[in-house]
């Protein structure tokens, strides 16, 4: 018989130590609010508390026994086990942040001794996720008022009455442009340096006002910074904090440097007013019916809109440039012709790109000869012309000046104005040369009108481009500067520009209408008018508008095209319903005469009969604006849709009353 015989002693020692305190540690570890545990040195579980094993998802006696392999994954017991030998091999508290499923703890792991012997560890963890994210809140709320106050340009103050004692934010002496390191919190020599001597008296009052009436009055004042600026300042002062004698103790406010924001109306009232008159120009431009007219025009507002001291209108005559007008301090060239070669509007001209020459004296363009007896020391050509460059606009000044981006596009603007301006005076003289020479000739020339009519619209989206852009870099540059006057005017300025690009648009589409190609087919009328009435689901809740709908017939036509026929006349029947108590709109057909008759009624507005005749036409309004929007292109488009359908429309109305708007499209004929 054979037998192994071991040496269990020191097991039983261990088991025998455990059973006297296990009891005493258990109760320890249950009464903390902290996640506690006792492991071997095997680093399995001999004792966990309830909290930590609701963290488990377990009771505590199925957690004994077992190691944070079987609890965890791999990663994260890795970590705990490297944690445990540390604080075995270090013989000491070990203190560690892990986390573990997005959570942040922080465990406390320490050698356990009984009896002189080390029997595990022991461990305390703690969730201290909401103090972390407390505390990088606080962090970052410090960080974001110090960059916020450095973005804003405003500085805070304290000013401790009693000691003669100031307090300054960072960007207080960014703002006055003083050296942090060496203020002493007295401002005496700070403000007599950097305030203007001119708006001292109402400094002072503002002062005074808090002092001796407890009321803080805001106030604007000029500051002449460090570096030699001059800068206007907003000052506000907070309430006035008195001592237990109801003396005054602490007055703290802000400071904010409002410099970019007064650049900025500045900016804002020049390009109102250079929009102003550059819409005036081209408006007369548009009305313009002959060249001198136009040349006229263009000379003396490219002075003016270019702050310039001279302005010329140069157009090309074969090989030769041909400055045909003026408008300038002293005479130039007015009717002089040079070789195309051997003068800078030749040279724009036969680039077809603007000239920007700075100093005339030092480009070879600017022959010394032309210029020498002339005020001109800078100069800036731009072409007119798309296709062809057919002239140029010039504009000179006697100092040396640099035309900024928004300068050249303002003159840019107004050479394509120009060039649209002569190309309608050139078709307005062939058409009339048509019309004289046969009736006949009268479909060609509408087809012709159509056609600039588009390309009349299309160009006309250029200002209106450079209008959104200098609104927009004006909203990014100074959005948080900007007063409310400010952006009051930023808004109408964006507002008429975009009304503006739904009109070109509509006009686009208008234009494109009468070219489109049919795609015809037979279209269920039903699966169309559904379309569009889901496209007006949110206006139709809103305004809480009843429709009512019959069913209608197969028709054949163009899909598009249609579509567009029934959200047109859907559109109008909600605009002039929805004022409604209890608007309603009713859409159906009746077969008459080997047509089929759609209507789309509502009980609006309604209309006054007389003028029905009107309702089709472009830009025909038979209510006022305020009362209802539009571009007053839809029923033209609609009609226009119709008829290239070989149908008809009219419409049937009466004041406070409702309308009624028909369109025919001939039936099919079924075999």
């Amino acid at each position: 018989m054979w037998a192994i015989v071991r040496d269990i002693t020191e097991r039983k020692h261990m088991e025998t130590a455990l059973n006297e305190s296990e009891e005493r540690y258990r109760t320890f570890i249950n009464a903390t609010q902290d996640m506690a545990f006792l492991k071997d040195n095997q680093f399995r579980y001999v004792m966990i508390n309830d909290r930590n094993a609701a963290f488990f998802g377990k009771k505590p006696e199925e957690i004994i026994g077992k190691n944070d392999f079987e609890m965890m994954p791999y990663n994260a017991a890795e970590n705990c086990m490297k944690s445990d030998e540390q604080a075995l091999a270090k013989n000491t508290v070990v203190i560690n942040e892990e986390v573990v499923g997005g959570r942040i703890y922080e465990t406390r792991k320490f050698p356990v001794h009984l009896r002189g012997m080390t029997i595990g560890v022991g461990g305390y963890i703690r969730d201290i996720t909401e103090i972390k994210i407390a505390n990088e809140k606080i962090i970052r709320s410090e960080e974001a008022l110090r960059i916020a106050q450095k973005v804003a340009h405003v500085g805070s103050w304290a000013w401790y009455i009693q000691e003669n004692r100031v307090e300054w934010s960072d960007e207080m002496f960014n703002i006055f442009g003083v050296d942090k390191n060496s203020f002493d919190g007295n401002l005496t020599d700070i403000i007599k340096k950097a305030i203007n001597p001119d708006d001292w008296e109402a400094v002072e009052n503002a002062n005074r006002s808090v002092i001796l009436y407890k009321k803080p009055i805001p106030v604007e004042y000029r500051i002449i910074h460090n570096n030699g600026d001059v800068r206007t300042v907003y000052a506000e002062a907070g309430e006035l904090i008195l001592d237990e004698n109801n003396s005054p103790m602490l007055l703290s406010g802000i400071v904010e440097d409002i410099s970019d924001r007064k650049r900025s109306e500045d900016e804002i009232k020049y390009i109102n007013a250079i929009l102003g008159n550059l819409i005036n120009v081209i408006r007369d431009l548009a009305a313009a019916r002959n060249r001198e007219t136009v040349f006229a025009t263009v000379r003396t507002s490219a002075r003016r809109l270019m702050n310039a001291d001279g302005a010329s209108f140069v157009l090309r005559d074969g090989d030769m440039c041909h400055y045909i007008d003026e408008d300038a301090i002293h005479p130039l060239w007015k009717g002089q012709k040079f070789p195309i070669g051997e003068c800078i509007s030749g040279w724009v001209m036969t680039n077809g790109k603007p000239a920007i020459i700075e100093d005339i004296n030092n480009d070879n363009r600017t022959p010394n000869e032309l210029y020498s007896t002339t005020f001109i020391k800078s100069l800036v050509m731009v072409p007119i012309g798309r296709i062809e460059i057919f002239g140029a606009i010039g504009t000179y000044w006697a100092k040396k000046h640099i035309p900024s981006p928004k300068e050249m596009d303002i003159l840019t603007t107004l050479a394509d104005a120009t060039t649209i301006a002569i190309e309608n005076i050139n078709f307005y003289s062939e058409l009339e040369d048509i019309v004289e020479q046969r009736t006949a000739a009268l479909e060609r020339a509408n087809q012709e009108l159509e056609s600039f009519s588009y390309t009349v619209s299309h160009d006309l989206r250029a200002p209106l481009r450079h209008i959104n852009g200098f609104v927009e870099m004006l909203y990014r540059e100074a959005d948080n500067a900007l007063s409310e006057k400010a952006r009051h005017y930023m808004d109408v300025i964006s507002k008429s520009a975009k009304r503006m690009g739904t009109l070109i648009d509509d006009l686009l589409s208008f234009s494109r209408m009468g070219k489109s190609e049919f795609s015809i087919r037979k279209i269920d009328m039903n699966i169309i008018i559904n379309e569009v009435l889901k496209d007006f689901t949110m206006e139709l809740s809103q305004k809480y508008i009843i429709v009512k709908q019959e069913s209608l017939p197969i028709v054949q036509g163009d899909q598009a095209m249609l579509r567009v026929v029934l959200n047109n006349l859907l559109s109008n029947a909600i605009k002039f319903s929805a004022k409604r108590d209890t608007p309603e709109i009713k859409i159906g057909h009746n077969s008459i005469n080997k047509e089929e008759v759609f209507f789309v009624k509502d009980n609006g507005a309604g209309f006054d009969m007389r003028f029905a005749d009107k309702l089709f036409g472009v830009f025909q309004r038979l209510h006022s604006e305020s009362e209802f929007e539009g571009t007053l292109i839809g029923l033209a488009t609609v009609k226009r849709i119709i008829n290239r359908h070989g149908g008809k429309v009219w419409a049937e109305g009466k004041p406070g009353e409702g309308a009624c708007f028909y369109f025919s499209l001939p039936s099919i004929t079924f075999i």
